[in-house]
């Protein structure tokens, strides 16, 4: 029981730390059109590394249209880059 206590509040703190710092992980920062790959997501500062790859969340807003090029993506994330006619590609 302890553990699934310390197991969902470590969950909790994690999905709050995210939603927190939605703004600065934002890909809105990318310029209109662009191509965001894990290399630019490094490049950017956004991301020091990227060990088990990259999956983009659906926090935050979303302005431009962006053709990103990662390992995973959420439901809403995919369909917000779509919404604005970008793509959502998984390497």
């Amino acid at each position: 029981k302890n553990m699934k206590k310390y197991t969902e509040q470590v969950r909790d703190d994690v999905l709050r730390w995210i939603e927190d710092n939605a703004d600065y992980y934002n890909l809105d920062r990318f310029e209109d059109g662009a191509d965001v790959t894990v290399d630019a997501l490094i490049e950017n500062g956004i991301l020091r590394e990227a060990k088990d790859g990259v999956k983009v969340l659906g926090n935050g807003t979303l302005t431009k249209k962006l053709n990103v090029c990662v390992n995973a993506y959420s439901a809403s994330a995919k369909a917000k880059i779509e919404e604005l006619g970008g793509k959502a590609e998984v390497i």
